[in-house]
């Protein structure tokens, strides 16, 4: 299972975003998002660069990734091979 989640990077989870999320290129909903992909193969997620913060008034970025993910993130995109539960969490800021 897959869960990608997104929330401020300086406030936490309690300040979640809804940025789309794309799977292998597939658009599979807003975050938080849940779905089953195939082990032990690479998968690529995307989010979107950015997204409308009501808390700070203006955009936020992808800034960085959290989560325990098998791979690297490179911008807006984490390359991972599943071998277990996964979780990826998108972190944004306006800085």
């Amino acid at each position: 299972m897959l869960t990608v989640n997104a929330y401020d990077a300086y406030l936490g989870q309690d300040y979640p975003y809804a940025p789309a999320v794309y799977v292998d290129g597939y658009y599979v909903g807003t975050a938080p998002v849940s779905l089953q992909v195939a082990e032990g193969r690479e998968h690529i997620v995307t989010v979107d660069w950015t997204v409308y913060s009501s808390y700070w008034g203006w955009d936020v970025y992808v800034v960085d990734f959290s989560g325990n993910y098998n791979g690297y993130a490179n911008g807006n995109t984490v390359y991972f091979t599943p071998y277990y539960d996964t979780t990826i969490n998108a972190l944004y800021c306006w800085w």
